[in-house]
């Protein structure tokens, strides 16, 4: 008990209890039914001329022959994606008409055999010359 007095607990709960003051009265914080009814009919009329524009707008004829910028510009895009993917059909022909060799064909059976042996004799000469330059002894 004593340890809630010192820390103020106890005059906690009784600042924590609402009292009604003289200054804030109901009628003072909530505003007439018939001015809010006033400001909502404004903003509906508002609302009800902005749409009608929009609308209006939508509906003109004069630009109707042209289209709205973003949907140009999101024209434009469908057909550079269109292209580059009629590119990229024109390539996967080509490479259809004219394959890559598979690794199990002759020729490239071949051509690693012989690349092989070629690297082999290189490395294997040089492994020869170094090992006569250490070697002391005169050949007869």
């Amino acid at each position: 008990m004593l340890a809630g007095l010192a820390f103020g607990w106890g005059q906690g709960f009784a600042a924590a209890t609402p009292q009604a003051s003289p200054a804030a009265t109901p009628a003072a914080t909530v505003p007439e039914p018939s001015a809010t009814a006033a400001t909502l009919e404004q903003q509906v009329e508002a609302l009800r001329a902005e749409i009608a524009s929009v609308r209006a707008a939508l509906h003109d004829e004069a630009r109707a022959a042209e289209p709205p910028p973003w949907a140009a510009h999101m024209q434009q895009q469908l057909d550079r994606r269109i292209e580059r993917m009629a590119e990229m059909q024109e390539r996967l022909a080509a490479r259809v008409e004219t394959p890559a060799p598979r690794l199990d064909e002759p020729i490239v059976l071949f051509t690693v055999a012989v690349c092989t042996l070629l690297l082999g004799f290189v490395i294997g000469r040089g492994v020869q010359r170094r090992s006569s330059r250490r070697d002391v002894r005169l050949r007869l």
